[in-house]
Parts: structure tokens; sequence; C-alpha cells
């Protein structure tokens, strides 16, 4: 039986604050078992950082991107965000977008809202909720789309 092939995933999100970088070093490890997982802690010192992290994200089957309310404001997202959405368009929908909302029910600040708002999002509340979300982007890379829908953490209507 052929072994599956390794997906090239790419994880963004915003460095030095909570949930964000516990979750995307949690990822890293559990992705990094079966796929070929990009996180910019694990680039070599001595690398030139932006033309690794512009080569991990043209190699990239997958940016994973984890909003949450502090990534949602970082340039460094936005811009990983951005180079994967145009390379979509001309690459017939690859690589994939699977956005992750870290507790983060506000909507999405525009560009990211143009990019990311007609893909379906997982949900993170909070550390109990990191198995189910570890199974599901399991199950996007496996090539299927998520099975639900979870409601958004903050679900209170706005303001007119």
């Amino acid at each position: 039986m052929p072994q599956p092939s390794r997906a090239r995933v790419f994880i963004s999100y915003k460095r030095h604050v909570g949930p964000d970088e516990p979750l995307a070093r949690a990822l890293h490890q559990v992705l990094s078992v079966h796929h070929d997982v990009f996180l910019d802690q694990t680039t070599p010192a001595g690398t030139r950082w932006g033309e690794r992290i512009d080569t991990a994200l043209r190699e990239a089957d997958f940016l994973l991107v984890l909003l949450s309310a502090e990534s949602v404001r970082s340039e460094m997202v936005m811009a990983e965000v951005e180079k994967v959405y145009y390379r979509t368009r001309t690459q017939a929908g690859h690589p994939t977008l699977p956005p992750v909302r870290l507790a983060y029910g506000d909507p999405l600040p525009y560009p990211l809202s143009a990019y990311l708002n007609f893909i379906a999002a997982a949900f993170w509340s909070g550390p109990d909720d990191t198995p189910r979300l570890m199974a599901e982007i399991l199950q996007v890379i496996a090539g299927t789309p998520l099975s639900t829908i979870m409601p958004s953490p903050s679900t209170s209507p706005q303001p007119a």
C-alpha cells in the first residue's frame, strides 16, 4: 500500500502572544509527525529569514492561519495571507488557506476579510478545544473539508 504524501504546511501566527504562539507550537509538534511543517521558530541561525519565509510560502500546500485579536493586526500575518491568496488565484485554489479563529469572533479587518471571509473557519475557544482542532486540521490536510462549522465564540450582535 503506498504511503500518503507529506503535505507542506506553513503556520502563520502572531509571535510572543497567547494563545497564538503556544497553539502554533502544539500544531507544529503534532502535524510534523506526518507532514513537513514550517514554523518560523524552526529557521536555523544564519538563514536569510525573508528568503526562507518566501520559499516556505511558495512551497506550501496549506497556509494554516491562526486568527486572534492580536494576529489580525499583524503585518506579517497579513503579508503571508496576501501572498498565498494571490497564489491560489493563479493556481486553481492551491495552496489551501484553512483559517482558525482563536477565541475570536469579531469581523475580520480589511483586507483579511476580503481574503478569508469566504473560507470555512475552524474555531478554538480554549485548551479543551485543542484535540478537536488537531483532528479537524489533520482532516483538512487529508482532503476532507470541515464537516461542521462551530459557532463563533462571540455571537453577540454588533451595534448598528
